[in-house]
C-alpha cells in the first residue's frame, strides 16, 4: 500500500504561462479546479492534450480563472489547504517503457521536509527519477483531494 501524506499549501491561480509552451498547452500538466459559481475547489484538472481543441479548452479555463497550482509558500492572499501526497512508483511518471508522462507534478520528501512542485520534464534528468523511487522520497497528488482549508493569519 503506497504511503500517504498531507501537506499545507497556498493554491495560487494559474496563468497563460503556467499552461503552455511556446503558445503550445502542456499535455498532462496538472492543477487544481475551482467551481466558477461556488468559488470551491472540485477537483484535479490535467490537460487533454497539446492540440487545438485543448489550446481552447485551457484559454477558457484560464479566462473564467478556474485553474490554480500549489505553491509551498503559504500567503494569506491567497487560498490555502491540505494537499495529500502518494508515494510516486513508476507509472506515475511513464505510460510504457518507451513513453513519459510529460508534464508529471511531484514533490520530495526528505525526511520531515518535502519540497517542490516539480514537473517531470522529458529533458529531466531520469536517473534522479530513479533514485527517488529507490528510495520512497518521490510524492505525486493523490486523485482526490478534499482540499481541507488552512487558516492562515497576517504576521504582525
Amino acid at each position: 500500500m503506497k504511503k500517504i501524506i498531507s501537506i499545507h499549501v497556498s493554491l495560487m491561480r494559474a496563468g497563460k504561462l503556467d499552461c503552455f509552451e511556446k503558445e503550445v498547452p502542456m499535455h498532462g500538466k496538472l492543477f487544481f479546479s475551482r467551481n466558477s459559481e461556488t468559488k470551491d475547489f472540485c477537483g484535479i484538472y490535467t490537460i487533454p492534450g497539446n492540440d487545438s481543441f485543448a489550446s481552447m479548452e485551457v484559454i477558457n479555463l484560464l479566462h473564467l480563472g478556474v485553474l490554480y497550482y500549489p505553491t509551498l509558500i503559504m500567503n494569506f492572499n491567497y487560498p490555502s489547504c491540505k494537499l495529500y501526497l502518494q508515494e510516486a512508483d513508476a507509472f506515475d511518471f511513464i505510460y510504457s517503457k518507451k513513453h513519459i508522462r510529460p508534464n508529471q507534478m511531484y514533490f520530495v520528501r526528505n525526511a520531515n521536509d518535502v519540497t517542490g512542485p516539480f514537473y517531470f520534464k522529458s529533458n529531466s534528468d531520469i536517473n534522479k527519477i530513479v533514485t527517488g523511487l529507490q528510495q520512497k522520497t518521490l510524492y505525486v497528488p493523490c486523485k482526490k483531494q478534499s482540499f481541507e482549508k488552512v487558516v492562515t493569519s497576517k504576521s504582525a
